[in-house]
């Protein structure tokens, strides 16, 4: 575990889309609802024309994917930062690198229950003086993990855990 000095996190509607629509350069959209949502919260559009993808089958997947992924509120820790003068875990800090997965473990204002999430790191930022050396990570929330063999997180072998 390593202590962080600073972490952002959302709450909220800015990432809800409760009605996607997909398309790909000279096919047809796809569109879907997530109509209990839309009951809730009110519709919400994402719309993302002329991906380059070969086939319908792929858009229809590619929506109902985000939508699966946006259509509640969730809780997202968007970045982290780390100054590495309090830390022992130097070596293992500094070689995160774009694409790596982290575990992020949070417990807002240290009351109420810890927050526990995996990222996708998709930014890595250093801001160095002589006094101090922070590392800023920033983060995207990911619901399907990666499948390991015998990882206590991935994938434990003789148990039905395969991810989350």
């Amino acid at each position: 575990a390593v202590g962080y000095q600073g972490i952002a996190v959302e709450y909220g509607t800015e990432t809800l889309y409760n009605r996607v629509t997909v398309s790909r350069a000279s096919g047809t959209a796809v569109a879907v609802d997530d109509t209990d949502s839309q009951a809730e919260y009110g519709v919400s559009v994402l719309d993302r024309p002329g991906l380059l993808l070969s086939a319908d089958d792929q858009v229809a997947a590619i929506a109902d994917y985000l939508l699966s992924r946006n259509a509640e509120p969730q809780v997202r820790i968007r970045e982290v930062s780390v100054d590495l003068a309090t830390t022992t875990s130097v070596p293992q800090l500094v070689g995160v690198e774009i694409g790596d997965i982290l575990r992020v473990r949070y417990t807002p204002n240290g009351i109420g229950e810890q927050i526990s999430q995996f990222a996708l790191v998709e930014g890595v930022a250093h801001s160095a003086t002589p006094q101090q050396h922070t590392i800023t990570f920033a983060l995207d929330r990911i619901t399907t993990l990666p499948f390991e063999l015998n990882s206590d997180d991935w994938g434990v072998l003789d148990t039905s855990t395969l991810g989350l």
